[in-house]
């Protein structure tokens, strides 16, 4: 006989979890490509596998191992969801945690299946993928992402999983202990609700808050410059480490938020006040400084100046660009963020250098924008 209750769950399951995955893939990772949407569309492929692998599974009442093997895939989504959220960080995401923690799940828990072992074999996988919660709600308390409304039902719904799979796990060795039978029937039911609210959290979290800007908590330019830039630089600091100077910075400026400023401003726009952001910037700095435009509205410089100096300049450049309101609505305001490195702190390598200036930059971001960090370290303003 078909278990109808298990039917019923896992068919609402499937389409739930295949809806989400319509919207995270067609709404977010087909608009707005990065390497975080990538890792959530393939979160949600794995749950959408593992909710179809169950079906299957329930159809055959023998099938007992492709069962909870599916499960063991669906444990692996939140490491999956995890790497997505730091990978919008900018930091290192470790994409294959997802996959491995999916099949090492799947794989002990089709092994314990017809075996005593399997409760705790559960409880212990589910309390390991609970981690994994937790460090996502965790990455949401990070930067700027802290202060969106929209990081709250991921946050709320990451917490519930890890209480729940904390709560299990202290249950079972409970149980253990006292000897009692360990009957998972009301966990499966538990798991199966658990998994179309949490998809659906999911969901509404990383489609609203990757949209919006001030909350994203990270940056997706790329800190190289223009090739003649580079030649041009790097020849200079080669001469400047032949003659041992120190008095050199390498600085990294972009406005926090670009996509509001071309929304506000338009394409040509948002070109006429990158220009003036440009023209400032020399005109602040000298023309004894090499500038160049790097993607996504980013602006690196070479200066022949200390750290100490550079970042006072730098202070009263922001001050100009926060005043500046002309060319956008009441509504949005224009702020810039800045990264800062000096020679004698990180060496002459311009590559070293422009990437030391791009994290210190993503830093000053991620602590609210509108200021000026040098290396690894925010400087308030």
């Amino acid at each position: 006989m078909i278990p109808y209750d298990a039917i019923t769950f896992g068919t609402a399951q499937m389409s739930v979890v295949t809806v989400c995955a319509i919207l995270v893939i067609g709404l977010g990772f087909t608009t707005r490509p990065s390497r975080a949407y990538l890792l959530w569309a393939f979160a949600f492929l794995l749950a959408l596998l593992s909710s179809y692998a169950s079906i299957a599974a329930e159809l055959d009442e023998h099938n007992e191992p492709l069962r909870v093997f599916a499960l063991g895939l669906l444990l692996g989504v939140p490491p999956l969801l995890w790497s997505g959220l730091r990978a919008q960080r900018d930091v290192r995401a470790y994409g294959w945690v997802g996959p491995l923690a999916a099949v090492v799940f799947g794989t002990l828990l089709a092994a314990a299946s017809s075996g005593e072992l399997y409760p705790i074999a559960f409880r212990s996988a589910f309390l390991c993928s609970g981690v994994f919660a937790a460090l996502c709600a965790w990455e949401l308390r990070l930067g700027r992402r802290r202060r969106s409304r929209f990081a709250l039902p991921m946050l709320i719904a990451s917490v519930a999983y890890a209480g729940v799979a904390l709560i299990g796990f202290s249950a079972g060795i409970v149980v253990i202990v006292s000897g009692i039978t360990d009957d998972l029937t009301a966990t499966r039911a538990l798991n199966n609700l658990g998994v179309m609210v949490y998809s659906i959290c999911v969901t509404v979290t990383i489609l609203t808050l990757s949209n919006d800007r001030r909350g994203a908590g990270s940056i997706s330019s790329d800190p190289r410059s223009v090739p003649t830039f580079s030649a041009v630089a790097s020849d200079r600091l080669e001469r400047a480490r032949a003659r041992r100077e120190r008095s050199w910075s390498v600085v990294s400026l972009r406005f926090d938020d670009v996509d509001d400023i071309r929304d506000a401003a338009g394409e040509a726009g948002f070109r006429s006040i990158q220009a003036r952001l440009s023209n400032g910037f020399l005109d602040r700095i000298g023309a004894d400084a090499d500038l160049a435009r790097g993607g996504d509205g980013v602006l690196v410089a070479l200066i022949p100046a200390a750290p100490a100096s550079v970042r006072r300049t730098l202070h009263a450049l922001l001050d100009d660009i926060a005043d500046t309101r002309e060319d956008l609505p009441l509504s949005v305001r224009l702020t810039a963020s800045a990264g800062l490195v000096g020679v004698e702190s990180a060496g002459y390598d311009l590559e070293g250098l422009e990437r030391a200036a791009h994290e210190a930059r993503c830093s000053a971001f991620q602590a609210g924008g509108n200021r000026v960090a040098v290396a690894e370290a925010a400087v308030d303003r």
